[in-house]
């Protein structure tokens, strides 16, 4: 049975140059007043560097399902006294936003959790603005044995699967990125 990680080892793992956080957002093109939706946001190292970019006038959403870790981001956010983003636990496949108001979707390994993921992202589509994207990174093979022996169940998705998921649900492309060794990055925005 795994072990459930702490907010510090996912923010410390996100942070690592191994996996090019400074590159994923550049490569997001967010601006000033951007609404976005961290799904996943686990101990929310891409929420507060959203955060910097959206400026007091965005707002960025952390999304999780896990209670501990928006207890946490809640903490960070009262301790960094941040006014433009809030933290919500979600308890369903609803995330529970206004429709129509999200500018970015980020989702970062945050994929191969989706027991539906079809009907996910056919629900998600209509909290986005009409150029609304989603912005998704998984790793897209088998991790190193170690990491199996330790965690249940399929902790990757072929590139393939999500782009065929997405295509299914009425997205089209409209960015892929190779930069990143284990992980597809691939920017979806509305058909």
């Amino acid at each position: 049975m795994s072990k459930k990680s702490k907010p510090e080892q996912f923010n410390k793992k996100a942070a690592s140059v191994k996996y090019k956080p400074q590159e994923v957002i550049k490569s997001l093109g967010i601006k000033p007043g951007d609404i976005i939706a961290d799904i996943g946001a686990g101990g929310g190292f891409y929420t507060f560097e959203f955060a910097q970019k959206v400026t007091e006038t965005g707002k960025v959403y952390a999304l999780d399902t896990e209670s501990s870790y928006v207890e946490y981001i809640k903490n960070q956010i009262q301790a960094r006294g941040l006014k433009n983003v809030e933290a919500v636990l979600v308890k369903n496949d609803d995330i529970g936003l206004t429709e129509h108001s999200i500018d970015l979707m980020f989702l970062r390994n945050v994929y191969h959790h989706l027991p539906e993921p079809i009907k996910y992202f056919a629900r998600l589509k209509k909290y986005l603005k009409p150029h609304g994207r989603i912005a998704i990174i998984e790793y897209n093979k088998p991790r190193p044995f170690f990491f199996r022996l330790f965690h249940r169940g399929r902790h990757h998705t072929p590139e393939a699967e999500i782009v065929n998921t997405l295509i299914r649900c009425g997205f089209v492309i409209s960015n892929r990125f190779d930069f990143l060794a284990d992980q597809s990055f691939v920017i979806f925005r509305k058909e």
